[in-house]
């Protein structure tokens, strides 16, 4: 009998972020602290428990090559731990939510606990998968905003495993 097929998993938008702060570091990762950056510097968001993988996207409203910096963090109830550092580059292909997909996603900093792959071909749309490893929530952290962009955009899909 073939595997059942898994749910459509559709992208859903995050939010954005359009300020730029200090990365938290070591001394400032409480769940408190992270959730308290605000909007516009942090995007909160709770990938459901029943996720397997995250694959996320970027959009960004520069121009072509405009770089932004953001720090993905996750916590499983208490405090945040560093994930990745995406260091993005932004393309030319129109995104229908608005701005221009992110076509290069460098990661660094990466745990590999979570396997974190990126996708990239050029004035195309970037991604990054992840598996999500029981997390409750995930938050994204502008470090760096280009002086041509004023929005960075965070989209998600959340995949199921049969």
């Amino acid at each position: 009998m073939p595997a059942p097929i898994p749910l459509l998993a559709k992208f859903i938008p995050l939010g954005s972020l359009t300020t730029a702060v200090s990365d938290p570091g070591v001394t400032g990762r409480s769940a408190a602290t992270i959730e308290a950056l605000g909007s516009g510097k942090v995007i909160l968001f709770d990938p459901n428990w029943a996720s397997y993988e995250i694959m996320l996207r970027f959009r960004a409203d520069g121009v072509d090559d405009d770089q932004c910096v953001l720090q993905l963090y996750a916590t499983r109830g208490d405090d945040y731990f560093k994930i990745a550092t995406f260091t993005n580059d932004q393309g030319t292909q129109t995104a229908t939510l608005g701005g221009y997909y992110v076509d290069t996603i460098t990661p660094s900093n990466e745990d590999v606990l979570f396997v974190g792959i990126e996708s990239n071909i050029t004035n195309s749309i970037g991604h990054y998968l992840l598996r999500n490893l029981g997390c409750s929530r995930f938050a994204l952290v502008l470090t760096t905003l280009d002086s041509s962009t004023t929005t960075v955009y965070a989209d998600a899909a959340f995949l199921y495993k049969p």
